[in-house]
Order: C-alpha cells, then structure tokens, then sequence
C-alpha cells in the first residue's frame, strides 16, 4: 500500500509510484536477465526501493519488486532519489511492515517455507497454467524474504513475476 493506493505486484508503473511519492530518477543496472530499474526513497525509519526487473518488467517499468530495510541498516552513503513523510504517505504490505513482530508475520502469512538464521522465506510457483492457445499459458513465481532482528522486521524483499 502506498498511501491509500493499492499498488500489486506487476500491475503498477514506476512512473505511477513516481506520481504519488514525488519525482525521482528511474536508475538501470545490468543487462539482458540482470537488468533492472528502480526508484528509491528513504523515511526516517527505512529505505524502500520500487524495482522492475528489465525484461519481465517490460518497456514501461511494471514493479515487480520491492525491498525495504530499516533506517538502522542503511548505510551512512546511501542515497536514494527522493524522501517520504510517512505520515502523510504511509508504505505497507498488507502482512506488515518495518518492526511488524515475528508472531504477527506468521498470523497473517502463516509458516515459512524457510526459517533460518532470523530470515523467513515464502515461495510461490505455480504450475504452468495452459489455456486455450499458446498466448494464454503462463506460471507465476511469487517470493518474499523477511529479515528479523529480535523478532522483529528488519528488511522485506517481495518479487511477483508472471512468466508467458
């Protein structure tokens, strides 16, 4: 959630997200399955980068990622492109966010299908859906990885990919 937007995985541009949390610089890495683009803002208590991956993300920049990390992590010469006041653009996922307890994740998530070390993993692969021509197949691939401090959250990363 960004604000009061509701803002799914690969159905969001990142020139929308720009629209709502204030201009930023599209930056790219990589090439080819290592692309990627991505805008970044910090808050006082995280840092979240909006990421589309270069060839699933498309020309126009579907996100298809996200990461955030708390503030205590962030590295002194970090930069991100933009700032946010939480308070008047609160970020979330609907299962927490930022300081969310180990309990509450696994309230709403239910368990893990890893947990190692303080990092809970969720995986998610479909099998190859089949319609009724070639254009209508395709597989999903759904991952989030949560780090943990204390029993709380330190760092999210949620990916979405639908592949054809």
């Amino acid at each position: 959630n960004i604000g009061d937007q509701v803002a799914f995985l690969e159905s969001v541009f990142l020139d929308t997200i720009k629209d709502i949390l204030g201009d930023c610089k599209i930056e790219h890495h990589g090439d080819a399955g290592a692309s990627q683009y991505w805008i970044s803002y910090s808050a006082p208590e995280y840092t979240v980068w909006f990421i589309s991956h270069g060839e699933m993300g498309g020309p126009d920049h579907y996100l298809t990622q996200v990461y955030v990390q708390s503030a205590a992590t962030r590295k002194p010469d970090e930069v991100t492109c933009g700032t946010i006041d939480p308070v008047k653009i609160p970020l979330s996922f609907d299962f927490g966010w930022i300081g969310t307890t180990r309990s509450d994740l696994i309230k709403a998530l239910g368990q893990p299908s890893s947990d190692k070390n303080g990092i809970l993993e969720y995986f998610y692969l479909s099998e190859l859906v089949e319609g009724n021509d070639e254009k209508d197949e395709f597989s999903v691939m759904c991952y989030l990885r949560i780090k943990l401090k204390d029993d709380k959250v330190i760092s999210i990363y949620a990916s979405h990919v639908t592949s054809y």
